[in-house]
């Protein structure tokens, strides 16, 4: 996926040579400069953009997954003025490209944040238009493909979670899975029996939640 994330100014361009220099030691798996004080760094000059521009830049492959998992862990501790300014699709360019299921769940999760966060109604959702292209169902066994499992776990999970139970982003999250998994506008009752098969332990609110949602 080609990225939109604009080009970094002359601060932009020494905070993305740190940074390619701190891909080059993360993914070296050698002692290298003072992550801490980097993340530091980050936060207290804005750098949310050139960050991010620096890791759409890295190619999605094995070889980044210690960077990708970094960057993950360390937008996920940011606040929501950082995230609003973050591109959901560099995250499901992680999603799409890697092959580490827990990297690809967090990835997924951080691009539906963002876009709630961001406002994204479900209909224009880049999370929704890249998930009708993967294949989440397998229509001859009838069950999930690995895919689907990710995303029902990464949807379906951050309604039902504690952290999320009851909130906008949940509710969000919930409002995606007919559109990620449905056929012609309509959840289909098999592939809607396989999503539901994985979260047995719904309490009565969310089964109304999901009823309602689902078209139950």
């Amino acid at each position: 996926m080609a990225s939109s994330v604009p080009g970094p100014d002359s601060l932009g361009h020494m905070t993305g040579f740190l940074l390619k220099d701190f891909f080059r030691v993360l993914e070296s798996g050698q002692h290298g400069p003072d992550k801490l004080g980097l993340e530091y760094f980050l936060v207290k000059s804005g750098a949310a953009r050139d960050l991010e521009y620096a890791v759409s830049l890295q190619p999605v492959d094995e070889a980044s997954l210690p960077t990708f998992k970094w960057y993950l862990d360390f937008t996920n501790g940011r606040d929501e003025n950082w995230l609003r300014q973050l591109n959901p699709g560099n995250f499901i360019r992680i999603w799409r490209g890697v092959a580490d299921s827990p990297t690809r769940l967090q990835a997924l999760r951080s691009a539906v944040l963002i876009e709630h966060l961001q406002h994204v109604q479900a209909q224009y959702s880049v999370v929704v238009r890249n998930l009708i292209e993967a294949i989440l169902f397998d229509d001859d066994s009838g069950s999930l493909t690995q895919d689907g499992n990710v995303v029902a776990h990464a949807l379906m999970g951050l309604y039902v979670s504690a952290s999320y139970r009851g909130t906008e982003l949940g509710n969000y999250a919930l409002s995606l899975v007919p559109r990620a998994f449905g056929v012609g506008g309509t959840l289909p009752a098999n592939r809607r029996a396989k999503i539901l098969e994985l979260f047995p332990d719904l309490n009565s609110t969310q089964i109304q939640g999901v009823g309602r949602v689902f078209g139950l």
